[in-house]
């Protein structure tokens, strides 16, 4: 349970997360945000040799970006 409004992800995405584990963290991301309250801010970053912010800066937790976030996760 997580007891803050601002959250940052920070994810693995290196070659030992393949083989269905990242897939298992995207559906973990996408239930938080499904869960979280309409004042959460939310961002998300994704790394192997280097990082990658979804975004710049934390972003609402509502359905428009939830939808976003995980776009950005499946993409190759």
């Amino acid at each position: 349970r997580i007891r803050s409004d601002r959250v940052a992800l920070v994810l693995d995405k290196s070659e030992s997360m393949y083989y269905g584990l990242f897939d298992q963290v995207v559906e973990e991301v996408a239930a938080f945000l499904s869960a979280a309250l309409p004042t959460t801010f939310f961002g998300v970053i994704e790394f192997d040799a280097s990082p990658r912010p979804w975004q710049r800066r934390l972003a609402p937790a509502n359905a428009a970006n939830a939808e976003d976030v995980i776009g950005f996760l499946q993409r190759a």
